[in-house]
């Protein structure tokens, strides 16, 4: 057998036992939908058939479109964003590291004078201590 046909059969089984087999309602009221995607392995009229059998509303999505989805909507956003303040962007991470090296330089610069401080602050507290 075709590996495609066996998916196929496996699937559609799947379908009528697991899924379509278990909408069911003593409520008239109640109504079924599935909702699937264009898989090749959904667009069956086997498929279809099961659904009406079972009664439950069968509902393809549209096909993909990069246009309607949200994440690819923000990250297109955010690259022309990107793209618009580059140079702004460049001048805030040279900014950044020169700022963190300037701190880097004052901590250092002050690392005796703190350590005195410190010696004193001990001292002056009467705590004895061992580095």
């Amino acid at each position: 057998m075709h590996h495609n046909f066996i998916i196929k059969v496996i699937f559609l089984n799947f379908m009528r036992i697991r899924v379509l087999s278990q909408c069911t309602s003593n409520d008239s009221e109640s109504h079924f939908i599935v909702i699937m995607n264009n898989a090749q392995i959904h667009q069956s009229i086997k498929l279809n058939q099961l659904c009406i059998k079972f009664e439950v509303l069968l509902i393809k999505l549209s096909l993909y479109s990069s246009d309607f989805n949200l994440i690819e909507i923000f990250f297109a956003v955010l690259k022309i964003r990107i793209k618009k303040n580059i140079e702004l962007i460049q001048y805030y991470t040279e900014f950044r590291n020169e700022f963190n090296e300037f701190l880097r330089d004052a901590v250092k610069s002050q690392q005796s004078q703190i350590e005195d401080d410190s010696d004193n602050l001990f001292q002056l507290a009467d705590i004895n201590y061992n580095l």
